[in-house]
């Protein structure tokens, strides 16, 4: 069985508070299908916006430096309204950090920097309207 991974049950954390699935090959099933929900779904965003990221077709033109250098400051501004512990979280995220990730280095648990990412994300949008910057796409 190439290219199977898994872990022991013994090592499992459901396992060791004794949930162990009923059905094992429907959670398998279950299981295998979220992952390829999830990859399709990734693989959609990433072929929707991955053209945005990047183009190389032509050289940056001064006006579009300019309008990026604009953007920049503003996110800055937009930012420096907000804790400092907003700030990092939703920096971390904005870096490509995952949860577990960012619960590491602020100290908190998934669920907590899930919370505080949510609340963030929340205060950012407030501060945004406040200052009557047009909503981000």
């Amino acid at each position: 069985m190439r290219g199977r991974r898994s872990r022991s049950p013994s090592r499992s954390s459901e396992a060791q508070a004794g949930r162990l699935p009923d059905n094992v090959s429907a959670w398998l099933y279950r299981t295998a299908a979220n992952l390829i929900v999830s990859r399709a779904r990734h693989s959609a965003v990433a072929n929707r916006l991955g053209p945005r990221l990047l183009r190389d077709d032509e050289p940056a033109q001064p006006e579009a430096i300019a309008m990026l250098r604009e953007s920049r400051d503003e996110v800055a501004g937009l930012l420096s309204a907000l804790s400092a512990s907003d700030r990092a979280v939703l920096l971390l995220a904005a870096h490509g950090a995952t949860g577990l990730e960012i619960a590491s280095r602020t100290g908190r648990s998934q669920t907590a920097t899930r919370a505080a990412l949510s609340r963030a994300r929340g205060r950012l949008r407030s501060v945004t309207a406040m200052q009557g910057v047009p909503a981000f796409a």
